[in-house]
C-alpha cells in the first residue's frame, strides 16, 4: 500500500469519525431537547386545573400530535402527551389522568 493511499485511508476515516460525531452530538441533543420538554409540561400542569387546553398547549410545545392521545377508562380518562426524541420509538411522555374534567394526576416517563 502506497503512502498516498494510507492518506486517503486516515482522511477518509477522519471525514467518517467526524460525520459520525455530528450525528452523536445532535441525538444526544435532540433526546435532551424533548425530555426537558415533557418534564417542562408536566409541571406546568396543575392537580386540580382544567384540561380544556391541554393538547393544544402541548403540542404548541412540541408534544407529537400523531401519538398523543386521550385515552377513556371506566375510573378515569388519560392524556399521553408524547415528545418524541432521535427515534421514534424514543418516547419522553407526560401523563395526565383526568376525572370530571379535572386533573388528578401528572407524571413524566420515558419510554425506549
Amino acid at each position: 500500500m502506497t503512502t498516498h493511499s494510507k492518506q486517503a485511508i486516515i482522511q477518509l476515516a477522519s471525514v467518517f469519525a467526524f460525520l459520525a460525531a455530528i450525528i452523536f452530538a445532535y441525538a444526544a441533543y435532540v433526546e435532551h431537547s424533548a425530555g426537558q420538554s415533557a418534564m417542562r409540561f408536566c409541571a406546568s400542569v396543575h392537580v386540580g386545573s382544567g384540561v380544556e387546553r391541554i393538547m393544544s398547549s402541548a403540542v404548541a410545545l412540541g408534544a407529537d400530535g400523531k401519538y398523543s392521545h386521550w385515552r377513556t377508562t371506566p375510573y378515569h380518562d388519560w392524556l399521553q402527551l408524547v415528545f418524541t426524541g432521535f427515534t421514534p420509538l424514543s418516547r419522553h411522555v407526560c401523563s395526565v389522568e383526568v376525572a370530571s374534567s379535572r386533573v388528578v394526576s401528572v407524571r413524566y416517563s420515558y419510554l425506549d
